[in-house]
């Protein structure tokens, strides 16, 4: 299955590429011309196709939260008001968004920054760097029973400049539901405004989305967050 952006884009192409390849553009030797012309334009389409893939994930059944995105941890922050996890996405992860959890869209924001370089980030960070602080950003927010406020923020890159909601204002989600995606490598930031979850991953974890626990609940643990810090 293809990611929503590339569904209108990759079979015209693949059309064109046929055409191209299949049509002799010259009487004699048109057809190998052709034929080789467009080897670099399959070339292309392949890495498109790779790259737009949104493979079906069906969300693990627990009452701990998963990650939205696949990708590396690479931050991990807790306080006395939420938990926050950043997961940093490489070109050839899926760059299809989930969320972790059912409830109701309260807030979808676009906040206008910079482009600073974050691939590759997870090799130098040291706390918050000032791409992770300063870049463009779409903000998602959520209400739930379970956790009172949710917000998953996806942050720009020098590369990745798209961040493309699939949802609006009051659209009721279901659990492990596709909410976004971002053009190549990037990051994820999930914040959870609910101390009765605590990390359950460590830095350079691998994550995928909707299949890997990233939050578990403190009490099938017996600890209280005083405890766990």
């Amino acid at each position: 299955m293809f990611a929503k952006p590339g569904r209108g884009l990759y079979f015209p192409l693949v059309i064109i590429a046929t055409f191209l390849t299949f049509v002799p553009l010259y009487p004699t030797n048109g057809y190998i011309v052709s034929l080789y012309s467009t080897v670099p334009l399959w070339g292309m389409l392949t890495i498109l196709l790779y790259f737009l893939r949104d493979p079906e994930r069906p969300l693990i059944p627990s009452q701990d939260l998963t990650s939205p995105a696949d990708g590396y941890i690479v931050g991990i922050n807790e306080s006395d008001e939420k938990v926050s996890i950043l997961i940093e996405l490489h070109v050839s992860c899926v760059h299809v968004q989930r969320t972790p959890l059912a409830g109701k869209v309260t807030k979808v924001e676009k906040v206008q920054g910079e482009f600073r370089r974050v691939y590759f980030i997870r090799k130098k960070l040291v706390g918050e760097s000032d791409a992770i602080q300063k870049n463009s950003r779409t903000i998602i927010e959520l209400e739930s029973p379970e956790v009172h406020r949710t917000r998953i923020e996806l942050i720009a890159g020098a590369l990745a400049r798209r961040c493309i909601p699939y949802v609006k204002v009051g659209d009721q989600l279901a659990a492990g539901q596709r909410v976004s995606m971002i053009l190549f490598g990037s990051l994820v930031r999930i914040e959870v405004y609910n101390l009765d979850y605590m990390p359950a991953v460590d830095i350079g974890d691998h994550v995928f989305g909707n299949r890997t626990i990233i939050l578990k609940k403190r009490e099938k643990l017996g600890l209280t967050p005083s405890q766990s810090k």
